[in-house]
């Protein structure tokens, strides 16, 4: 089984917390792996940390197109999209949610 595989079964199970720690790990393994940080993201979600589901959209933005030229998945744009907002969180998006210039003209991740 891999790691993040047994993140999403701490989920399944109600142990966001091991989850959480679980799919932490799996990225420290896998850092460009866009999967592993929406899994992130949406565990952050399901345990109602929208701000720090939102530091780990914009973390996983930045080093995605710095490491491998490539923009956010549509799966991962449809997830920030759907998280709550608050006043705070438009900065952690780049301001008002709007995407950078860069990010409208790289590929996008898988």
């Amino acid at each position: 089984m891999a790691i993040a595989d047994l993140a999403r079964a701490f989920a399944a199970d109600g142990d966001l917390d091991s989850a959480v720690l679980t799919a932490y790990r799996a990225l420290a393994l896998q850092p460009l792996r866009e999967s592993t940080h929406r899994l992130l993201v949406e565990l952050h979600v399901a345990a109602g940390d929208y701000g720090e589901a939102l530091r780990r959209y914009r973390c996983s933005r930045v080093l995605l197109a710095a490491e491998l030229g490539v923009r956010p998945s549509p799966r991962m744009v449809a997830l920030v999209r759907g998280i709550p907002r608050q006043r705070s969180s438009a900065v952690l998006l780049g301001g008002g949610g709007a995407a950078p210039a860069w990010e409208s003209r790289s590929p996008v991740a898988t």
